[in-house]
């Protein structure tokens, strides 16, 4: 299974539950959560060896990851293409504050 970054595995074993006695009487619960998800169901499942026949090899990638951004985030002014008329080289006029003051002059 590949967990794709900002993303965790989250397994829960129940011994008995599987659907063989003897290839694989126990039933592992999965779930893939976002990252700081610290509850929730676990909809996956799939039967198993006992737990002195079942191995989970965990591999890690090489090389920075970064998470998929999410469609309706907040602004964030680094970003070249996002960034407001008034902060690009081209200019544009600036949003007024509280006191109606559009520049800061000092």
């Amino acid at each position: 299974m590949d967990i794709p970054a900002g993303r965790h595995l989250t397994i829960d074993f129940v011994a008995g539950a599987g659907d063989d006695p003897v290839y694989s009487p126990d039933l592992m619960r999965y779930e893939v959560f976002d990252q700081g998800t610290t509850w929730g169901a676990l909809r996956n499942s799939m039967t198993v060896p006992t737990a002195s026949s079942r191995r989970i090899d965990v591999t890690i990638r090489q090389g920075p990851e970064y998470i998929t951004a999410v469609p309706d985030r907040e602004l964030r002014t680094d970003e070249l293409a996002d960034r407001p008329d008034w902060w690009t080289p081209e200019g544009g006029e600036m949003p007024e504050d509280e006191k109606g003051l559009a520049n800061y002059d000092g």
